[in-house]
């Protein structure tokens, strides 16, 4: 099952590993859309469409990882790997768009060139799907009026924090992605309850 908007695409859902979450994704996505809010457009769509097709999506948040990026700007993976910030800046200012450039730091950048760096150790976090959950926490963030450079900042914290607080319980590796959505409202929760002292 694929999903497709104006041709790009979106979330693919795969058999038996947290398809719901992503059926309700989507149908937040809808919605964004027909509000004409901010949404995520799929790092695997940005990557076969060059920044300035993207341009139209204004206000959109692309997370994509290395490989991803280098697929989108024509470069070789390596010299995007050696330039992260740069590259994602570069394809932010293009496009209109915030970038999340996944990686060890991970970089968040908006299309006025603003970035921001978060570094964290979570190797569990490369399991296969997380980078979806990403996106979708950053969307959610988004649906309730964030600015996407705010959801995409606050989405990279609380999907880290997820990480970590799943790598203490399971162990560094070995979780799976449907595991960490169910963190996010845990540490949403403790962080409002933190701020209400």
């Amino acid at each position: 099952m694929h999903f497709t908007y104006y041709g790009f695409g979106w979330v693919k859902p795969w058999p038996g590993d947290g398809m719901y979450w992503h059926f309700a994704i989507l149908g937040a996505l809808a919605v964004c859309i027909m509000l004409g809010l901010a949404y995520r457009i799929a790092a695997h769509a940005a990557a076969i469409v060059e920044p300035r097709a993207i341009a139209r999506f204004r206000n959109g948040v692309v997370t994509p990882h290395a490989g991803e990026m280098a697929k989108a700007m024509g470069m070789e993976r390596e010299a995007v790997e050696a330039e992260p910030l740069a590259v994602a800046r570069a394809y932010a200012c293009s496009a209109g768009c915030v970038v999340v450039m996944k990686g060890v730091p991970t970089h968040v950048v908006d299309a006025d060139g603003t970035a921001l760096e978060h570094e964290v150790l979570a190797p569990g976090l490369g399991t296969s799907g997380s980078g979806d959950v990403l996106a979708g926490v950053i969307a959610g963030l988004v649906a309730r009026c964030a600015a996407p450079l705010v959801a995409a900042a606050w989405g990279v914290w609380l999907h880290a924090q997820a990480g970590l607080a799943l790598g203490a319980r399971v162990g560094p590796v070995g979780y799976l992605a449907r595991e960490i959505s169910p963190e996010v409202p845990r540490l949403m929760h403790a962080g409002l309850a933190a701020g209400a002292r």
